[in-house]
């Protein structure tokens, strides 16, 4: 669930991590594997807080072993795209409210099931925007 990432958008095979991860899985165990694929493109952290407050996606969640999250890389674009000055503050402001959306997020799915591993995926530089060392730094400690 999350982001263009989980969604798949720019896989040449359009499977997202669910789907390679599936793939690799069914060569490892003769156990039947499901993935449902809750990645749309350009989620940022509010709307996948959102989607998981709506409650459409609760019997999902409760009946997953494993849950992979890929969320934060729309909202790091976001702050990359302003002015230099205006990066620094934007950016500690942002990554504040990430890491306690984050919290509120596990919190929720931990209410759904307790006992789901949860797999948190880190942000990276899926295209080429990312090129001042300023912006790497961001990644680099966003991550």
């Amino acid at each position: 669930m999350g982001d263009s990432i989980a969604k798949g958008t720019g896989d040449e095979k359009g499977k997202g991590i669910g789907g390679n991860l599936m793939d690799l899985l069914k060569t490892q165990t003769p156990k039947d594997i499901k993935v449902d694929n809750l990645g749309v493109d350009r989620y940022k952290i509010n709307d996948l807080k959102a989607q998981l407050k709506s409650g459409k996606q609760d019997q999902i969640i409760s009946n997953t072993d494993f849950l992979i999250i890929s969320i934060g890389g729309s909202d790091l674009q976001e702050i990359q795209s302003l002015k230099d000055t205006q990066k620094e503050k934007a950016f500690q402001t942002k990554q504040d409210s990430y890491v306690a959306e984050v919290k509120d997020i596990i919190t929720k799915i931990r209410t759904l099931n307790k006992k789901t591993q949860i797999i948190m995926v880190g942000s990276y530089n899926p295209v080429s925007v990312v090129n001042t060392s300023d912006n790497i730094s961001y990644l680099d400690t966003w991550s």
